[in-house]
């Protein structure tokens, strides 16, 4: 079944306001956020370039261990 037009645009709505939240926390953290795609955020954490989807709340990246959650992400920091 198809996705109805108001669940993508609610869903498109969604992921801005959380790669907003999300950014404006990271900086406060002293993260810092190399580049935004449309569904992500790319961070640089400890030399490491982690990438942090927001609307899932995951992160990946090459030299750390992939996780869940924002807190988790800025945990990596210390």
């Amino acid at each position: 079944m198809a996705r109805s037009q108001e669940w993508k645009s609610r869903r498109d709505w969604v992921i801005q306001a959380r790669k907003d939240r999300a950014s404006k926390i990271l900086r406060s953290n002293g993260i810092d956020v190399l580049s935004e795609t449309k569904y992500s955020l790319v961070v640089r954490i400890n030399s490491h370039t982690v990438e942090y989807f927001p609307f899932t709340g995951g992160f990946t990246g090459k030299g750390i261990t992939s996780g869940r959650g924002l807190v988790n992400l800025i945990a990596l920091k210390k």
